[in-house]
């Protein structure tokens, strides 16, 4: 019977139309030898894994194979497997060393990680100033998380220099790629700090608030249907 990646890969293999068609044995063969393609399909294959039972050890044999042939994005998978204890002990000097892996294989996601790691200091000593500089280079790869991380660090003074302005671009530009707590911020922004009850700013609230509601940010969707109610 096949695991859930391996019935994964012989769905999407097909819709991908991809010329050559291996085998999923050929794949994570070619994957153990170092071949970063092969671990990339077969790590992509596992996180669109919706819809089958999941083999949580076949997961972590997986992103270890991927991540040992290069493959940044197994790295980061089986780092979040070692940070949360999920299929494997739990070990934050294990997340914290797979995290460093895939920023250095240019995974914005590790990055973010890896900072969050030094922000809470977990696996590693407390580092406010590590955590910019790892949440900037995730903001200038266009990772919405990165840049409203930055944004908070920036609000409260925490390893740079507090400037509200700058945290508040950074909320925009978190929001502009589409991550939905970066246009919640940014409505609250408005509402609050640009003026209460002015008119112009409650319409910049509202838009805000909408679209991380259409983002699925379910308390921007609450605050959009008060602040709707309050303006009739």
């Amino acid at each position: 019977m096949h695991t859930w990646w391996t019935a994964l890969l012989l769905v999407i293999l097909g819709t991908a139309r991809i010329a050559s068609a291996l085998t999923t044995d050929e794949l994570t063969k070619e994957c153990q030898q170092g071949y970063a393609a092969s671990c990339q399909i077969l790590v992509e294959l596992a996180d669109s894994g919706e819809g089958v039972t999941q083999d949580v050890a076949a997961a972590v044999e997986l992103y270890r194979h991927a991540c040992e042939g290069k493959a940044a994005r197994g790295c980061l998978n089986l780092g979040v497997m070692y940070a949360t204890g999920h299929g494997v002990t739990q070990d934050d000097a294990q997340a914290v060393a797979l995290y460093r892996q895939a920023c250095d294989g240019k995974e914005a996601g590790g990055c973010v990680n890896l900072g969050m790691q030094y922000e809470k200091g977990r696996g590693v000593t407390p580092d406010d100033g590590t955590a910019a500089r790892l949440y900037r280079q995730a903001c200038e790869s266009h990772y919405g998380l990165g840049c409203h991380n930055l944004g908070v660090l920036y609000a409260g003074g925490r390893g740079v220099t507090r400037n509200y302005g700058t945290a508040v671009a950074l909320y925009r530009q978190a929001c502009d790629f589409q991550y939905a707590l970066g246009c919640h911020k940014l409505g609250v922004v408005y509402q609050y700090e640009y003026g209460t009850g002015a008119r112009q700013f409650v319409q910049e609230a509202l838009k805000f608030y909408r679209k991380a509601c259409d983002l699925h940010y379910q308390l921007a969707c609450e605050h959009h249907a008060r602040l709707t109610s309050e303006k009739r």
